[in-house]
């Protein structure tokens, strides 16, 4: 998604219209609109605004479509930046358990990010148990709609963390 569309799509999650928004950020319809439809991209000091008047982190606002490289760049500045450590499952468990996952898989752990990483598990459980739910399904409607309602709970979650786990 384009920063764009991720500001009408949380704007209309908050239930507010474009004159709202528009209002709190101080600027016209015409110019938030803009903003919506991809003519204009707010600039990093705008993005911040909106994320604010939205009540979201800026993050939620960035583009989502990243090519591979980019994705491990910015892996990599996250493990820097949040004390990352890699770990192989044998040194997590020795004899793992779960023969799925071979000795020399590797996984990354963040110390500065485990009490923020704890939720999000809490709550990518649950989407992964209602994934799990709607798979057993007969009815293809009735299961395609059951994932996208996990996905979009589970999206939604994401978007408006931490505000989520109140």
């Amino acid at each position: 998604m384009t920063i764009g569309e991720n500001i009408r799509r949380i704007r209309k999650l908050r239930k507010m219209t474009v004159k709202d928004l528009a209002d709190r950020l101080n600027i016209s319809d015409t110019y938030l609109r803009y903003y919506e439809n991809n003519a204009r991209n707010p600039k990093k000091d705008g993005i911040l605004r909106i994320a604010e008047a939205l009540n979201v982190n800026p993050e939620v606002l960035q583009a989502t479509e990243i090519d591979q490289d980019a994705a491990l760049h910015r892996l990599f500045h996250i493990f820097s930046e949040y004390n990352g450590r890699l770990l192989t499952a044998d040194s997590i468990v020795k004899g793992v358990a779960d023969k799925s996952i071979s000795g020399n898989e590797v996984f990354v752990e963040f110390q500065s990010l485990k009490p923020h990483l704890s939720s999000w598990l809490v709550a990518y459980a649950d989407y992964a148990a209602s994934i799990d739910n709607a798979e057993q399904l007969q009815n293809p409607v009735e299961k395609a709609n059951a994932i996208l309602e996990a996905q979009k709970k589970f999206n939604n979650w994401m978007d408006f963390y931490p505000e989520t786990l109140d």
